[in-house]
């Protein structure tokens, strides 16, 4: 059996342990007789005190030790596994072939985590209207946008679950699920918040599911989310890393701001046609040339079809 350098220290500080408790057994032999009177130590106590202080400090070091240890296995624990999924390509295979690269939208970096949201905005339309369909048989809108299959919540819960879970993607699923229980958490409550808070309007309510915040978020969901976390990170983030990898080096810098510009003008002139269906829904005339132009090419009916699930809240 080969022995690391670590293991054979560890093995040394058992011994050391074992010394030390050798040690504080004569240091209570020494406080059993000054109680007695048999002798008197006058500096017993700051004796006492000075060991007191070295033991914390040992058991604040061994401690961290410990941690540290125990994420060194959990990474090469997890390492391991995901390598040995031959059908998709691991977070170690991705880290290596970027190092190798001089890409800008390697790493976690701004580019990256705009191009992620462009993704994730679009696929977690389409993995969603899927679900509707296996669910109740038909296909219903999922959009958070009027042109083109884009909803905010997934790109921003895409993004921030890179940014977050980056550091433990060569970790345990244990690590992933938290980060995506609370990040995913986050994302959808304060979603929900600023849009009923610009549009008076609310796209679901968790009101009726037990372990709810004020509707916006519930622990059904929350776990969710953490399973979302742990896919993502483990599967779909290094897919889609070895995709983004492959994107031309001449290209992709000027694609990714393409895409982000779209991104930004979408979810501009969609929540400037939302709000006035707000204002139509309160009887408010148009005012101008363009709310006119909105009110025919954007009737209720219209809203209605992009937006089944979207209420305006008296």
């Amino acid at each position: 059996m080969n022995r690391t350098k670590l293991e054979e220290e560890s093995i040394n500080l058992l011994k050391e342990i074992t010394f030390e408790q050798e040690q504080l057994e004569s240091l209570y032999l020494d406080m059993a007789k000054n109680e007695s009177g048999e002798i008197e130590i006058p500096d017993l106590d700051e004796q006492i005190e000075n060991r007191l202080q070295s033991l914390q400090r040992s058991a604040n070091n061994i401690n961290r030790s410990l941690l540290e240890t125990e994420m060194m296995k959990d990474e090469l624990k997890a390492r391991k596994k995901d390598v040995d999924k031959k059908q998709l390509p691991s977070n170690t295979e991705i880290d290596y072939q970027e190092s190798k690269s001089n890409r800008f939208a390697k790493g976690v970096n701004i580019y990256k985590l705009l191009l992620i949201l462009f993704f994730g905005s679009f696929a977690g339309v389409i993995v969603e209207m899927l679900f509707c369909l296996f669910k109740n048989g038909y296909i219903e809108s999922r959009t958070s946008t009027i042109i083109g299959p884009f909803n905010l919540v997934y790109g921003l819960g895409a993004a921030c679950l890179t940014f977050f879970l980056y550091k433990y993607r060569n970790h345990g699923v244990w690590l992933s699920f938290i980060g995506g229980f609370v990040v995913g958490s986050v994302v959808e409550y304060f979603c929900s918040y600023f849009q009923e808070l610009l549009f008076g309007s609310t796209s679901w309510d968790y009101s009726g599911y037990p372990f709810n915040i004020n509707g916006r978020i519930c622990l059904l969901y929350s776990i969710f989310w953490g399973l979302l976390g742990i896919f993502w990170i483990k599967d779909l983030y290094p897919l889609l890393s070895q995709f983004i990898l492959k994107i031309s080096n001449k290209i992709e810098k000027t694609l990714t701001i393409a895409a982000t510009v779209f991104l930004i003008l979408d979810y501009a002139i969609s929540g400037f046609v939302v709000y006035r269906w707000m204002n139509r829904e309160q009887h408010i005339l148009p005012q101008n040339k363009v709310e006119e132009f909105i009110d025919v090419l954007y009737p209720n009916e219209t809203m209605k079809e992009i937006y089944p699930n979207l209420v305006f809240k008296n």
